[in-house]
């Protein structure tokens, strides 16, 4: 397999590995590099201090294009970052971020064709079409098009919230381009998750949303043009 040297994905990543494996397997058909990111979210359960063994380590490292690298307790948005680092400094000019329950399928001679053709010398963020797979879920995804595809990595951080990245120096969050990349599809079924696990993943939610609900309302004002 012949792995592509101008875009990798990206997955934050917890003890979730039957669904990393999953999602490797789709990247490894397409020729995609994967970043992991390991460590837990602020919020979320130690599970290390609760005896859950994990085998993520030694399974990205007999794997040349999975780029594992581990964090300190951490909030969404600055993995995101570390991310946008670890990619740039790899080469990668795009990058997809993809939940370990997620996955990609489809044409991605015919995506890149696309998504090169649109993208510019600045810092952007590009949109997907994704497909749920287990609707009635707490928090399934019930958008159709999600922005997923960041360029020009060096010049992008995420701040305050997860899902805010901004050019860096900017004070404005960056809009997403009004442009839907075709040829790829994200698949997202956390079905394949341990019970226990994405019970705890569904807990987090439920403290994390609000969390981050009252952060945009408070600072509203700065992402006015969000």
């Amino acid at each position: 397999m012949i792995f592509r040297k101008d875009i990798c994905t990206y997955t934050p990543y917890y003890f979730d590995l039957d669904s990393y494996k999953r999602l490797w397997g789709y990247n490894w058909a397409l020729g995609l590099p994967s970043i992991v990111i390991d460590g837990r979210f602020n919020g979320f359960p130690d599970l290390e201090d609760m005896g859950w063994n994990d085998n993520m380590q030694n399974y990205a490292s007999k794997m040349e294009y999975i780029h594992y690298t581990k964090m300190q307790p951490c909030y969404e948005e600055e993995k995101l970052t570390k991310a946008f680092y670890i990619a740039h400094k790899l080469g990668y000019k795009w990058m997809i971020l993809l939940g370990a329950d997620e996955y990609l399928e489809g044409d991605i001679n015919h995506f890149m064709m696309k998504l090169k053709a649109v993208s510019t010398d600045e810092g952007e963020i590009f949109k997907m079409r994704v497909k749920e797979h287990n609707p009635g879920h707490k928090y399934d995804q019930r958008l159709p098009i999600m922005a997923k595809i960041f360029h020009n990595l060096d010049q992008l951080e995420a701040k305050n919230l997860h899902w805010l990245v901004y050019k860096k120096g900017n004070r404005w969050a960056l809009k997403s381009k009004p442009n839907v990349i075709e040829g790829l599809v994200i698949h997202q079924d956390s079905k394949i998750r341990d019970r226990e696990r994405d019970a705890m993943m569904e807990k987090y939610q439920d403290w994390n949303i609000p969390r981050e609900k009252l952060i945009f309302r408070d600072k509203v004002s700065m992402y006015k043009n969000f």
